[in-house]
């Protein structure tokens, strides 16, 4: 062999090692680039579940938020009924009388056997009518300064807040304080 022929067979053989080293290199990168393909499939599966995961809650939270405003819509009507409901109730209060002082006068009445006092009292309280009054017998003067007290043993500005259209709770308050004070014998 001559030294061109040698030459030839170094070159072929340096040309053969490089092209060994590039595919070495080659399938090394390959085997990354495989590696780095899985590990990014595996956060990208990772964070669509997360993503599914986070949507799912964001799902319900706006689901609550729903349930949660319709709930409170239907409180907020259930309130304003509820106000326009009292509200009528204590413009139609004036006209109501505590059973409680009605059952004590009538005691009183028959208990005083038919005391013209009581039933004038009961007149005024109960705002009959002149009809009403005539049917009954009740003659036009007023009754003394003391009815009140005598009859149902409680003040007058009690009795009077009620003629008066005064609130209910506080004519309510105030009986039920004073009923202890109510005699019954």
């Amino acid at each position: 062999m001559n030294a061109e022929g040698t030459s030839e067979v170094l070159r072929l053989a340096r040309d053969r090692y490089c092209n060994w080293r590039q595919r070495g290199t080659a399938r090394t990168r390959t085997t990354d680039a495989h590696q780095q393909a899985e590990i990014l499939k595996s956060e990208k599966e990772d964070s669509l579940k997360k993503l599914s995961q986070a949507e799912r809650i964001l799902a319900e939270g706006r689901d609550r938020v729903n349930k949660l405003e319709e709930d409170n819509a239907k409180l907020r009507r259930a309130f304003e009924q509820s106000m326009s409901r009292i509200n009528r109730m204590s413009m139609d209060s004036d006209y109501f009388v505590d059973r409680r002082i009605v059952i004590k006068l009538l005691v009183t009445y028959f208990q005083r056997n038919h005391s013209k006092e009581v039933l004038d009292l009961m007149v005024r309280m109960l705002g009959f009518s002149d009809e009403d009054k005539q049917r009954i017998g009740v003659a036009q003067q007023g009754a003394g300064k003391g009815v009140v007290r005598g009859v149902l043993g409680i003040p007058g500005r009690l009795v009077g807040g009620l003629w008066s259209g005064g609130s209910a709770e506080s004519n309510a308050n105030m009986a039920s304080e004073n009923q202890g004070d109510l005699p019954y014998a």
